[in-house]
């Protein structure tokens, strides 16, 4: 009696299959992405003694100058505890993390070069 060889899937179903594992693997990401931009917000709300409304009206009043020296200030003193951590990344995510009203922004390349995640992933 002869074995039947095992079914082999179509390259159509494979693709898909492939595609699905992708998609799966970017949502994970970007979860993990909003998470970690969550925390450094609430670690420079609480850096700052404000809340976090307090903290997003102060930064969307805020010159560009401004956030850069809060945030030069902030990573000096915290990034102590953070590797990684740079003025650009920390300020680029607090953008982020505040663009309307929270919202998930398709590209997070601070945070992405922190986590080591390149752009074309």
């Amino acid at each position: 009696m002869h074995q039947k060889e095992p079914q082999r899937f179509s390259p159509g179903f494979r693709f898909v299959h492939n595609v699905e594992k992708i998609n799966t693997h970017l949502e994970q990401k970007e979860k993990a992405m909003e998470k970690s931009r969550g925390l450094l917000f609430a670690e420079l709300c609480q850096y700052l003694s404000l809340q976090e409304e307090e903290m997003n009206q102060k930064w969307r009043k805020m010159k560009e100058e401004e956030k850069w020296v809060l945030v030069s200030k902030f990573v000096d003193d915290w990034g102590v505890y953070f590797h990684p951590l740079s003025v650009r990344s920390v300020k680029e995510m607090v953008d982020e993390y505040l663009q309307d009203g929270k919202s998930p922004s398709p590209r997070f390349p601070g945070l992405k070069r922190m986590l080591g995640i390149s752009d074309d992933t």
